[in-house]
């Protein structure tokens, strides 16, 4: 590999990739680098990196405290893990009332420690600060008036409003 990729100020890596790349794959068929920065690199005859297995991290709250503050604890290899992964990886803080965790931007978004909360869907509610990735259900009979991140379901009772209380509603929404 190192006949291909010479320190110089600009190697010509694209062009080596596109016409020499059968030539560097067979190069790389016997490679075994005992000391390299992500520790030794040996493959075998599968073409799979022996040499060290990858180790992983996770902004996590700790297990043995009560704190609230994240901390960045090593979940992989399980041999030397100080926490279990979680998944969908937590949010960087908690919802407030009337929001939850999306899985989707947990999943999606760039960021580690933003906000991957989102308002609850109409005829959903979420009254408390949380960190879960769904809000309640209304209860049968109840709604949040088309409303999103609401922190509460209402039930009308349409008889206990007078008809034209109702009336001089719908003129003030007008207006």
């Amino acid at each position: 590999i190192w006949s291909f990729f010479k320190t110089q100020d600009s190697p010509e890596v694209e062009a080596t990739l596109q016409n020499r790349y059968e030539e560097l794959r067979r190069s790389m068929l016997d490679l075994s680098i005992p000391k390299s920065l992500y520790g030794p690199t040996i493959f075998d005859s599968d073409q799979r990196n022996v040499g060290r297995g990858s180790a992983a991290s996770q902004w996590l709250l700790p297990a043995s405290s009560n704190t609230s503050e994240t901390e960045m604890l090593l979940v992989s290899p399980d041999t030397q893990a100080s926490a279990v992964v979680v998944y969908p990886a937590p949010s960087s803080s908690t919802c407030q009332a009337g929001f939850y965790i999306d899985k989707a931007l947990v999943s999606t978004s760039p960021a580690l420690l933003e906000s991957k909360c989102t308002l609850c869907p109409v005829d959903t509610y979420q009254p408390v600060a949380n960190v879960d990735t769904m809000c309640h259900a209304c209860p049968p009979g109840s709604s949040t008036a088309q409303e999103t991140g609401a922190e509460i379901c209402v039930k009308v009772e349409e008889h206990l409003i007078a008809p034209w209380l109702v009336m001089i509603g719908w003129v003030m929404v007008g207006v």
